[in-house]
């Protein structure tokens, strides 16, 4: 692609039309700026040619346009080692974790046939009257159950008895606490259970905690013994 080439700052002159390396006309690099300096040397009226000191400036402009260059391709570089680095740390971390029972941010639930929902919340405030809804990878509402009177603070366990069957898989749920006053009361929700292994999705590390919850590791929020919620 031919692109007209505009006069450079200090001669005046225009310069005809120089071949650029580049796909974008408006984006040069340090070889279309060397051929626009090569052609306004070409090109000057040998009458009035380019003084020393403008030559000069336009040659330091060219070698200051090259550092630049060269340190963003350095810093590009060093960005992606440093993404591998870390992409190997956290795979290390992951499966160090595996056989370990976690709690992560977010509110996901494991459903399996004939057992219990096990959720854990941090609770605001003194508590209050908790409902639960429980929803399947849809959106779609498919349980909702009032669980009574629950205290502040960290709710290690909240143990949840099905009044229809389930299929298995993961859910997520919402959990509504309403205070004595009738104000709603802040809940942060967690997803727990065991890694059972570790895998990776579009660039990122995640966990596969019991049967079928998928939890990025940056989510992680707490690391215990498995034997700790297995009771051993």
């Amino acid at each position: 692609m031919t692109t007209p080439i505009m006069p450079i700052p200090g001669n005046g002159q225009s310069v005809g039309n120089v071949r650029t390396s580049q796909s974008d006309p408006k984006t040069l690099d340090k070889d279309d700026f060397l051929k626009l300096l090569v052609a306004q040397l070409r090109h000057q009226d040998p009458l009035n040619p380019m003084e020393g000191m403008e030559f000069a400036s336009q040659l330091a402009e060219f070698s200051g346009l090259e550092q630049m260059i060269q340190l963003n391709e350095a810093f590009e570089a060093q960005s992606g080692t440093n993404a591998m680095t870390q992409m190997v740390l956290n795979t290390n971390l992951g499966a160090s974790l595996i056989g370990r029972s976690i709690m992560a941010f977010g509110s996901q639930v494991d459903v399996q046939p004939g057992a219990p929902i096990q959720i854990v919340a941090d609770i605001g405030g003194a508590g209050g009257s908790a409902t639960l809804r429980l929803f399947d990878q849809n959106g779609a509402e498919v349980l909702s159950q009032n669980l009574g009177g629950v205290p502040g603070g960290e709710q290690r366990v909240l143990n949840v008895d099905l009044d229809r069957k389930l299929p298995p898989g993961a859910y997520t749920y919402q959990l509504t606490v309403t205070s004595a006053d009738g104000t709603e009361v802040p809940v942060e929700g967690y997803s727990t259970g065991v890694v059972q292994g570790v895998f990776f999705d579009r660039g990122g590390v995640y966990l596969r905690v019991g049967d079928n919850l998928k939890i990025p590791l940056d989510h992680l929020a707490e690391i215990e013994p498995s034997s700790v919620t297995d009771g051993e």
